[in-house]
């Protein structure tokens, strides 16, 4: 039978064990994507004691100690100099991300959660109105005073200082310590699953993120596909920077469609998915697939930038397009031909707006 072991964790014992490598974000989790006012939105939530869901852990049988090395992020696991992590987090990474980066100094979210590209937005508060009034940024800079990052009022010695503490008066400095308590003190209800292989997680994962609109269709397909083939999560997540680098930003959608079109004669995530279940598709065969997924992406690109001169993917009304592009040159051999024929309908296609609706039914057609 599957144990549910039902607990509640305080803010700070969440941030500490996210810190200290207890707590660890699986492939499967994808990378921080809350806005800044989405962050500020859950830290007055929690300063004013509002119910903030709760959150899933999975923790690992001792059985499972090679698969979650092999699974676990490795720029964490090389971070915390190979030590495994007591829990993964199934569901929450969002808002323990948004704690951690009011709690946490800024280098040290940094270490934490080297795969992010861009940083967590600062979150400023006036201290003389605190915790009322906040407001999320990007641009530290310019802020009046008694105006400080949140994360320095909650971290250092901020109402400490002898100006801040005169200006505030000594009962407002202590409804600020009150204030700082309550948030280092709310409890957040965590499920914890126990005694179940990672297969099993990966589905409960998939499940419980369908209900919501806070994962696409990708990244729960990518969950069942993990186990399968370890590292996969960040072999997209590294080719994808590489395509950053040439300007071209191919989110992980199009990326599982892509190797799903080479595989599956399809665009249909879940065909892949599917034909996971009803057949044995070794790690070497997933590899291959992807590899001349991988190449004919490139030759799009390539192609794209020398005849059109469309050096990046800004410029696409419809990103959607490149995958039947992927499928042709994955499947033609003539390249001289394959060029003249997709650059046909690559411009037909964003001329007429042809991925401007529901992309399903137009995937099936082409």
């Amino acid at each position: 039978m599957t144990r549910m072991l039902p607990t509640q964790k305080y803010v700070s014992e969440l941030v500490e064990e996210f810190a200290d490598g207890t707590l660890a974000i699986p492939e499967i989790q994808r990378d921080v994507v809350w806005k800044p006012d989405q962050v500020k939105a859950l830290i007055l939530s929690v300063f004013h004691s509002y119910p903030c869901g709760s959150l899933i852990f999975w923790e690992p049988r001792e059985k499972d100690a090679s698969l979650v090395r092999a699974m676990i992020r490795p720029e964490r696991l090389k971070q915390y100099n190979g030590q495994l992590p007591r829990y993964f987090l199934l569901d929450g990474q969002q808002r323990i991300t948004a704690l951690a980066s009011v709690l946490l100094e800024r280098e040290k979210l940094k270490e934490i959660l080297a795969e992010i590209e861009e940083d967590m937005p600062y979150i400023f508060c006036n201290l003389k109105k605190f915790p009322d009034e906040l407001e999320a940024t990007t641009d530290p800079t310019g802020y009046p005073p008694f105006w400080y990052p949140l994360q320095a009022v909650l971290t250092g010695d901020v109402i400490q200082r002898d100006e801040i503490k005169q200006g505030l008066g000594e009962g407002k400095t202590k409804a600020i310590r009150a204030n700082i308590e309550r948030l280092r003190g709310y409890p957040f209800p965590v499920q914890i699953v126990q005694d179940k292989n990672y297969a099993e997680v990966a589905e409960i994962f998939a499940l419980v993120n369908s209900q919501g609109t806070s994962l696409t269709g990708a990244e729960i397909h990518l969950a069942r596909l993990v186990p399968r083939w370890k590292g996969i999560a960040k072999v997209f997540r590294d080719y994808r920077k590489e395509l950053k680098a040439k300007n071209y930003d191919l989110d992980l959608s199009l990326l599982m469609r892509s190797i799903t079109a080479v595989e599956c004669g399809t665009a249909q995530i879940a065909k892949l998915t599917q034909k996971m279940d009803n057949q044995t598709l070794s790690n070497h065969h997933l590899k291959k697939s992807w590899q001349q997924a991988r190449r004919a992406i490139d030759k799009v690109i390539a192609t794209l930038s020398t005849n059109l001169l469309l050096d990046r993917s800004r410029y696409f009304p419809s990103k959607n397009v490149l995958v039947p592009l992927v499928y042709y040159l994955a499947q033609e051999k003539s390249r001289t031909h394959a060029t003249k024929q997709m650059l046909r309908f690559f411009l037909n296609s964003q001329l007429s707006e042809r991925y401007g609706g529901g992309a399903e039914g137009v995937f099936r057609k082409d």
